[in-house]
């Protein structure tokens, strides 16, 4: 019972701040993107060469959070991929090298212009062998904001932050997502008042002659730019987060002045830890320990098994913790693919939600919707034109929100147990797990899990621009039934239907009923038997299907369809000054047409002219979503929508 009610009182503490605001919203972004563009004017695409493939990274740094500098040996461990007469790696021109040591001798290297430091080798390395070098370093990385020095409350800060492609801003390494490392010490000198944060595990430390020197362990594969170092006089707290078979040490380093106010971020992650694990999987660095770091940006950066972050907001902490699933243990291989990464750390604040405020759902998504729906293009897929655009890459509206409503999305049309399995699936994959990923590889595994394929929903969704609207009449039947027609309309023209499940809601006093509505093409006819008689009806109650707009006429009576909607067309549809319906063959004498407005009012009718087409104009109505009728005496009517569109 104790239990039960700490339970409550957690989750009540949690309630009121279930969602980011707009401002921690544009500080998480920020935190991520304000790098990327100061180093927009100073940085190229990785160049390293592609004949070895990095194992291991030791790495020696001294630092001083007072001086913007870097002093650095790094030993990379590699396999040659191929005959190897020199390997390139990414370094930043404005770091000197002072040598490169292979083999306990000094080898020759070549900066070139574009950042890169080729390294020459006596002989040849046989294509499989393992190697090792190593390169001592200085200087003062360029002000791009991947390596910074700053202060809080007048004591000097340092931390890094290399996403997307600045670890090579101040250490030389093969600055790619595809090449993880299978592990890395850091070796981290700093003077002695201040306490360093890293990757991994502190396994030694020494104070000689005012120095500091942490040794921080980290034994799985790391992308180079979850690679990270922070050194300030931190307050270090510790907690533990009890998961199935073990508990997990959870650590917190704040600044003096903040410690006690970032204690809630240690509750915050625990909880998470608690209720992500049965619902992804493990926590991917259990042999390890996740930490928090302070650092003075508003939002977070998801280093692995240390988040960097500026604020104690509960979902902030959520976002960034399910990074180390989604982003971490399985990273983007492309920042073509990033929503993988942001989609679904967004996606699991929607989890969040759920677990602490399930009130607040709709207006939660209802937000969501507002930002994607602002404008009527944009894809997640990012082309690999635009990987160097950094206001494409971290898009508020495509990469985090309409990427988290994917996983919303997904959710939904396979069932919230098949949809966990397959993320756990995927998650736990062994061609992929701790490696690189695509989005082919998240859609391989939900297929797998849920026998379906995903093709027309990724095609829609992730490659197609816009959203649907949806707009639907409906009419009671005796009996307790009711007769629907569902249409749709496209806000972008690149995807030419959205076939989903459509949730649509019942009600009346006494009874509430949702039926589903499996929803292929526009126009469409559904009879329902409710068991009472409705007087309302809502489509997506719960906002499960990202849309803009859904429309609900009710008709008071129903007569037989007179042509099924694949039967006759309507085009152009959006039309914008005529409208031509062309019928099959057959007697069409004695057919009305009829155009009304969403509001149900009847805004043409005329005598459908002999022959099988007839053009109508438009050009002197408002734009805006009409049903379309033909109808003939004692046979039926039949309505499809249309859509006229601003002139």
């Amino acid at each position: 019972m104790r239990n039960t009610f700490l339970y409550l009182l957690l989750l009540g503490s949690f309630s009121a701040a279930a969602q980011l605001t707009a401002s921690e919203t544009k500080a998480l972004i920020s935190a991520e993107r304000r790098h990327f563009q100061a180093a927009r004017t100073q940085r190229v695409n990785s160049v390293a060469s592609s004949n070895y493939d990095v194992t291991y990274y030791r790495c020696y740094w001294t630092v001083n959070p007072a001086v913007r500098t870097i002093t650095g040996a790094v030993m990379t461990r590699f396999r040659a991929t191929a005959t190897a007469t020199s390997i390139t790696f990414d370094l930043h021109n404005q770091l000197t090298v002072d040598s490169v040591v292979y083999h306990g001798s000094n080898a020759t290297f070549v900066r070139g212009t574009d950042n890169s430091l080729k390294i020459n080798f006596a002989a040849p390395i046989a294509a499989g062998a393992l190697d090792s070098v190593r390169v001592h370093y200085r200087g003062t990385p360029p002000n791009s904001g991947y390596y910074v020095t700053t202060n809080h409350a007048g004591t000097p800060l340092l931390f890094t932050q290399s996403e997307s492609y600045g670890a090579s801003h101040w250490w030389p390494c093969k600055d790619v997502n595809a090449d993880k490392a299978d592990s890395v010490d850091l070796y981290i000198t700093c003077p002695s008042q201040y306490i360093s944060s890293s990757n991994g595990l502190p396994v030694e430390e020494s104070v000689t002659a005012g120095m500091r020197t942490t040794r921080w362990k980290h034994r799985y594969p790391i992308a180079p730019y979850l690679v990270a170092v922070a050194a300030t006089n931190y307050v270090i707290s510790t907690d533990n987060a009890t998961l199935p078979g073990r508990d997990l040490p959870l650590v917190l380093y704040a600044y003096p002045e903040n410690s006690t106010a970032f204690q809630p971020i240690l509750g915050t992650a625990k909880f998470c830890l608690q209720e992500f694990t049965p619902l992804i999987s493990d926590y991917p660095f259990l042999n390890e320990r996740y930490g928090q770091t302070q650092w003075n940006l508003g939002g977070g950066m998801e280093h692995q098994t240390n988040t960097f972050l500026g604020s104690t907001s509960q979902p902030l902490v959520a976002h960034e913790l399910a990074h180390q699933w989604f982003g971490d243990k399985v990273t983007c291989r492309s920042w073509s693919d990033i929503w993988l990464n942001e989609g679904f750390a967004s996606y699991m604040e929607f989890q969040f939600m759920l677990l602490t405020a399930p009130a607040t759902r709709v207006p939660f998504l209802q937000s969501w919707t507002n930002t994607v729906t602002a404008l009527t293009n944009g894809s997640v897929y990012i082309p690999p034109a635009d990987t160097v655009n950094e206001a494409r890459i971290f898009d508020n509206r495509l990469t985090y929100k309409k990427g988290g409503y994917l996983g919303v999305m997904l959710r939904w049309k396979l069932g919230d147990s098949v949809f966990y399995r397959g993320l756990r699936r995927y998650l736990n994959d062994p061609t992929i797990a701790y490696g690189t990923v695509l989005t082919a590889d998240l859609q391989r595994n939900l297929e797998a899990e849920s026998v379906q394929s995903l093709a027309e929903f990724f095609n829609d969704w992730f490659y197609g621009q816009g959203f649907p609207n949806y707009s639907a009449q409906w009419t009671p039947l005796s009996g307790g039934s009711v007769q629907v027609t569902l249409s749709q309309t496209q806000s972008h023209p690149s995807v030419s239907f959205y076939e989903m499940p459509v949730p649509l809601q019942f009600k009346d006093a006494t009874h509430d009923t949702t039926v589903v509505a499996n929803h292929t093409q526009t126009g469409q006819l559904f009879t329902f038997n409710l068991g009472f008689t409705p007087d309302t009806m809502i489509i997506d109650p719960q906002l499960w299907i990202l849309s803009k707009t859904k429309t609900v006429q009710r008709v008071l009576t129903s007569v037989p369809e007179l042509l099924p909607p694949g039967q006759w067309a309507v085009y152009p549809n959006p039309a914008r000054t005529s409208v031509t319906i062309r019928l099959p063959a057959g007697n069409w004498s004695g057919t009305t047409l009829r155009l009304f407005n969403a509001a149900g009012q009847k805004v043409l009718e005329r005598p459908f002219p002999s022959g099988t087409q007839a053009t109508i104009p438009v050009a002197g109505l408002p734009p805006g979503v009409y049903w379309l009728e033909l109808s003939q005496r004692k046979k039926g009517a039949s309505r499809l929508q249309l859509l006229i569109a601003s002139r």
